[in-house]
Parts: C-alpha cells; sequence; structure tokens
C-alpha cells in the first residue's frame, strides 16, 4: 500500500505469509523474498507484476526412466510422483500443471534435495520425477510434459500497481 506517497516493501520467507500478504488489499506493494521460488508463487498464483528478473525462466519437467510405460501426463493418474520442496518452484507449477490436468489428488511426496529426485525414480521408488528444466542432466530419462515457462523475478509488485510505475522500477 502506499503511505504518504512511500512505498512499502516487505521481506519474506515463508510460503503462508507470501499468500496472505498478496492477498491483502491494504498490504504491501512490493514484495522481495530470499528464495525467487516464492517470488515465482506470486506472479503465478496471485498474478503479481515481476519487477527485477534474473536472466531466464524457471520450468518443471515430469520425467520417467526411459522404459517407464507412462507416456502422457494423462496416463500418470495414480503415479508416485516424487517432487522437491513443497517451496520450490517446480512443485509449483507442476502442482499447477496436474490441476490445469484433472489430475485430482495426485500420490505426491517430497524431499529435501531437488538432486535426490532423479535417483529415488531411477531405482523405482516412485513413477514420475518432477524437475526444474534447468537442473535436468541431458539425456536423463524421457519428458512426459513441460509446465508454461515462468520469469526468474526476485522482486515484484502488487496487480495493484500502475503498469507505468512498475516498468519505470524495471
Amino acid at each position: 500500500a502506499q503511505q504518504g506517497g512511500v512505498l512499502l516493501v516487505q521481506g519474506l520467507n515463508e510460503p503462508r505469509l507470501l499468500d496472505a500478504l498478496a492477498q491483502d488489499t491494504a498490504g504491501p506493494t512490493l514484495l522481495h523474498a530470499q528464495s525467487v521460488h516464492l517470488l515465482g508463487r506470486l506472479v503465478r498464483d496471485h498474478a503479481w507484476q515481476p519487477l527485477v528478473r534474473r536472466a531466464g525462466t524457471v520450468q518443471a519437467a515430469f520425467v520417467v526412466p526411459d522404459h517407464s510405460p507412462l507416456h502422457s501426463l494423462a496416463d500418470t493418474r495414480g503415479a508416485r510422483f516424487l517432487m522437491p520442496p513443497p517451496e520450490a518452484s517446480a512443485t509449483g507449477l507442476a502442482c499447477a500443471a496436474l490441476r490445469r490436468a484433472g489430475i485430482a489428488a495426485p500420490r505426491m511426496h517430497h524431499v529435501s534435495y531437488a538432486q535426490a529426485v532423479l535417483a529415488m525414480v531411477a531405482c523405482g521408488a516412485y513413477d514420475v520425477a518432477v524437475a526444474d528444466l534447468r537442473e535436468l542432466p541431458a539425456g536423463w530419462g524421457r519428458v512426459l510434459a513441460l509446465t508454461p515457462a515462468v520469469a526468474d523475478a526476485c522482486v515484484a509488485a502488487s496487480p495493484e500497481v500502475a503498469p507505468e510505475l512498475a516498468r519505470a522500477v524495471t
């Protein structure tokens, strides 16, 4: 919100606080998070405007081992998904893609280290890996689907901020 012509900026690193602030019309005008993953969530889930961007985009890949009988996202109903931590951009993008595909209540599990996802799917403990496309090793498995790419943002402005002001900041 603007108070006396001053833009209020709120820093954060907790997903539930981010969601609450993003939906609060009397909340901050700009948000900066310690994690770029949380800022991607602002843009994706709450229509905030990315202001400062890192080079590139974030995109999640649904990946299976080469020998998997799964060939499309539609085939994954009932499959066991292994994903990075819940606050990771790839996880948020993948969950949104599953909702859009009509896959209700997927069997999802999360690991603390994104690098462990591919190894655990490769050994057969899970059926589908979700990985940040930038971190997917060349030649590993078969990509079933990719999510839409989202700007790798660092700072985001509320949807109420005039586009001219947002452009002036970038």
